[in-house]
């Protein structure tokens, strides 16, 4: 979406708890909408979709 400033990664994980070939990433999404109020209905879909692109492109599972 347009409301999307950065997605930085900042954390990665590997070992007690994942598979050999699997490694846990924390991201952190900076949005803004400079011609409204940030909803959080909009936000929510906002990471469904993303959630949905990187399960589909990359096999990504989302973490409990």
């Amino acid at each position: 979406g347009n409301i999307v400033q950065a997605i930085v990664l900042f954390d990665e994980y590997r070992g007690k708890g994942l598979e050999a070939d699997e490694k846990s990433l924390a991201f952190r999404f900076s949005l803004q909408d400079t011609q409204n109020t940030l909803q959080d209905d909009v936000v929510e879909e906002l990471m469904k979709a993303f959630t949905a692109h990187v399960v589909l492109a990359l096999g990504a599972k989302l973490r409990a």
